[in-house]
């Protein structure tokens, strides 16, 4: 029976999980949608079920068993900063808090100025998607948790019964020191040691599957279970960002840029936090608030390739849209009040003309994050890889390309799952990261830049900075 890695995603949207072998061939996927994708009725608010996600993870791993492999390892992956407070028997106390939740606005002010006051060098500036503002914030209303895991740490728990674990991905929100590998002094100002996890290296052995996890999941007693990862990091491994030079693009939910770099980089303003590779390197990037959730609010997602057809030489529209469906932005630049805008010079009324308009601006807004990334001293090649679920309109792939003017490369998978399916491999197969990277990925199609539709996107480009400049100004001015 042939050996296969199973890596697991818990997104925003659904669950998807995939079987790999070490060769990169896919034995069996699976996908499943949650039922409901924010559960709160407040202003500002984003929250989630846990035991939707688990309940969704379950029906994907019963599919997924049902695979004549030998399945040598799993690992999971999740959305980055999200939050569970739980209580002593390992149970959610409430709703999980999302990453892009706003409620921790002033309790990651305190935590910032509180963490310059003490000293602490991070390498990057909290902001209310980072979990521990999200702790502070329920101790301060009175939930009195016995720990607070991330979203990859609660379904590694029901899996295992192992729940004071996590990955060094996950853990850097909660204000886990990379450099030196240790919680930092300030951390445990605020939370006694027993709260605060054990915290291993992405691909790490963590545990194994329980009875309860088998019994759940279809899922073999004594899987070894490897410490997993934020969905950014996954996502990045699955478009083979591995080495140092690579660059990944992943277009999901959210807008997500991810490369490895053999140097820190340190960004006082708060917009690129580095991860650290399992091989010593460094792995910088961000997520900004644009991505597919606009076209799913916007457009509906069943349409997505009726819209395409039609308005495929439409492009360059001329518009300028930056398309944030929610106030706030995170990447390329970090303010909170910042609103999306439209200013549509041609074919305001018609839908098509919009669709494409909200492409460009998803497109802008990536270009924008490169170069922020280049004035901090990375160096960004010619060629970037591309993944996630926005890599399936060929439309959006060939804007964004020309947008960017620069080659694009899209692996064969195209979601975080394949990611973890690479971490899951990493140390009880191929024993680097890296080399399970460019094993288990394969790049699927290459989509180069039209030269002449790249010098016109320039001149547009230009003119959407100049936009974003003035409206941020006027933000400010107001405060």
């Amino acid at each position: 029976m042939e050996k296969a890695f199973i890596g697991l995603d818990i997104g925003t949207q659904g669950v998807r999980g995939v079987v790999i072998t070490p060769d990169g061939r896919v034995l069996n996927s699976c996908q499943k949608r949650f039922v409901t994708l924010n559960v709160s009725k407040e202003p500002g608010r984003q929250e989630q079920n846990p035991e939707e996600w688990w309940r969704t993870a379950q029906a994907v791993l019963m599919e997924l068993s049902d695979t004549q492999a030998e399945i040598c390892a799993i690992a999971v992956d999740g959305t980055s900063g999200t939050l569970i407070p739980l209580d002593e028997q390992n149970r959610p106390m409430m709703n999980a808090i999302m990453y892009n939740d706003t409620r921790s606005e002033k309790q990651a002010e305190w935590i910032e100025d509180e963490a310059h006051r003490q000293g602490a060098a991070f390498g990057f500036c909290f902001n209310s998607s980072y979990t521990l503002p999200k702790i502070l914030w329920c101790m301060e209303h009175g939930i009195c948790a016995k720990r607070f895991v991330h979203q990859t740490d609660y379904i590694v728990g029901k899996l295992t019964g192992i729940y004071d674990k996590t990955d060094a991905s996950n853990a850097l929100k909660t204000g886990y020191d990379l450099i030196n590998n240790r919680w930092q002094e300030f951390v445990t100002r605020l939370l006694p040691e027993e709260k605060l996890p054990e915290v291993l290296p992405c691909g790490y052995p963590l545990g194994e599957v329980s009875a309860a996890g088998a019994k759940a999941t279809g899922i073999k007693k004594g899987t070894p279970i490897c410490a997993g990862a934020t969905d950014g990091y996954a996502s990045s491994l699955a478009a083979c960002a591995a080495r140092p030079g690579d660059w990944a693009s992943i277009l999901g939910t959210t807008l997500i840029i991810k490369g490895v770099t053999e140097k820190l980089i340190v960004d006082s303003n708060g917009v690129i936090y580095s991860h650290r590779h399992p091989q010593g390197w460094w792995m910088p990037g961000g997520a900004s608030n644009v991505g597919g959730r606009c076209i799913h609010e916007w457009f509906g997602m069943d349409r997505l390739d009726e819209l395409n057809q039609k308005c495929g030489s439409l492009a360059p529209t001329g518009n300028l849209v930056y398309p944030l469906t929610t106030k706030g932005e995170r990447f390329p630049f970090v303010q909170t009040d910042f609103e999306g805008f439209s200013l549509m010079r041609r074919g305001k009324g018609e839908e098509t003309v919009r669709y494409l308009s909200v492409l460009e601006g998803v497109g802008f807004v990536e270009r924008m994050c490169y170069d922020s990334i280049v004035t901090m001293g990375a160096f960004v090649p010619d060629t970037i890889y591309t993944t996630g679920g926005g890599c399936r309109s060929k439309l959006w792939l060939h804007t964004r390309a020309a947008i960017l003017n620069r080659t694009l490369k899209i692996p064969f998978f195209t979601d975080a799952a394949a990611g973890s399916a690479m971490l899951a491999a990493s140390t009880v197969y191929f024993k680097e990261l890296s080399k399970a990277a460019e094993s288990m990925g394969r790049i699927r199609e290459v989509i180069e830049p039209d030269s002449v539709k790249a010098e016109i996107y320039n001149e547009y480009y230009q003119e959407f900075v100049y936009e974003v400049n003035k409206k941020r100004q006027v933000k400010r001015e107001h405060i």
